[in-house]
């Protein structure tokens, strides 16, 4: 199956980098190849930032959430600390708001 994608990406221009390519599978793992260079298995990937995984528990998904989260929320720590930030947030949101309630009271009105 690789090898068929591997056809016919060549088709079109493409081609596949097997040092970057790892394989995924419930089976049992056998060895392919992409011209000379075989392909690694792995265990796990992040997929559109979830974690596919062949085990039943859910807990490294969870762990690394949870460590995401920790990470976001500290890299913000020193703009937080800024006390004009929170008045800048909150005059932005009504400026932007503003023209918002006008379109709205406009449409309502007929103008």
């Amino acid at each position: 199956m690789v090898e068929d994608l591997a056809i016919e990406n060549e088709r079109v221009g493409l081609k596949i980098n097997p040092e970057k390519m790892r394989v995924m599978i419930n089976g049992k793992k056998i060895a392919i190849e992409v011209g000379y260079m075989e392909i690694n298995y792995t265990d796990e990937y992040v997929y559109l930032g979830q974690l596919i995984t062949l085990k039943e528990s859910m807990r490294e998904e969870v762990k690394r959430r949870i460590t995401n989260s920790w990470r976001n929320y500290w890299s913000m720590k020193e703009p937080m600390k800024d006390k004009k930030l929170h008045i800048n947030i909150k005059k932005n949101r009504l400026t932007h708001a503003r023209p918002y309630s006008s379109l709205r009271m406009a449409a309502n009105h007929g103008h």
